[in-house]
């Protein structure tokens, strides 16, 4: 965990010095404007945790936009609601799913780069025994966003129980 957590904080010193331009003209850090996507599509993939089990999963998401300018006024936030599903326990014999439904809030340092927070609910269904086993658990993760040209952004995420790194696609 330590680990993760000097990969974000170098990460984010790493980017820092980065200027933003929108026609030319730099923007303060933090203060930029906010990507023009009211709707995104994206997977997650990575180890997924639940219980005392690990395994590999896939995550589909959608996330619509909630709120344009967040909960900070003086700086670049966004608010969105997002949903997520997907197969769990892909390298090990039996069947599961993933799901979750949280805000995820995100703070744009520059047109590049972002920071997020996860807050909601998650879980897991077992699929693979005489019965299903369905569990529920807060979410809680941060992640970071790096966005590439046109509408697509790499995301990468860490949480209690998912470590991950996709793909959105805004629309």
């Amino acid at each position: 965990m330590l680990q993760i957590r000097r990969l974000i904080c170098a990460l984010i010193l790493l980017t820092s010095p980065l200027a933003s331009a929108a026609d030319g003209v730099p923007t303060e850090t933090w203060k930029g404007p906010a990507p023009d996507q009211g709707i995104q599509l994206g997977f997650l993939t990575g180890p997924s945790i639940w219980g005392t089990h690990v395994d590999l999963a896939l995550m589909g998401t959608l996330s619509k936009l909630l709120i344009e300018r967040g909960f900070v006024p003086d700086i670049t936030n966004q608010v969105f609601l997002e949903v997520g599903l997907g197969p769990d326990r892909l390298a090990s014999p039996g069947s599961g799913w993933i799901y979750s439904f949280h805000l995820r809030w995100d703070f744009h340092m520059d047109e590049q780069f972002a920071v997020y927070a996860v807050g909601g609910l998650g879980g897991a269904v077992d699929t693979s025994g005489d019965t299903n086993i369905a569990s529920a658990h807060p979410r809680l993760s941060a992640g970071v966003l790096l966005k590439t040209g046109g509408p697509f952004s790499f995301r990468g995420e860490v949480g209690a129980d998912f470590l991950a790194a996709g793909v959105i696609v805004g629309f």
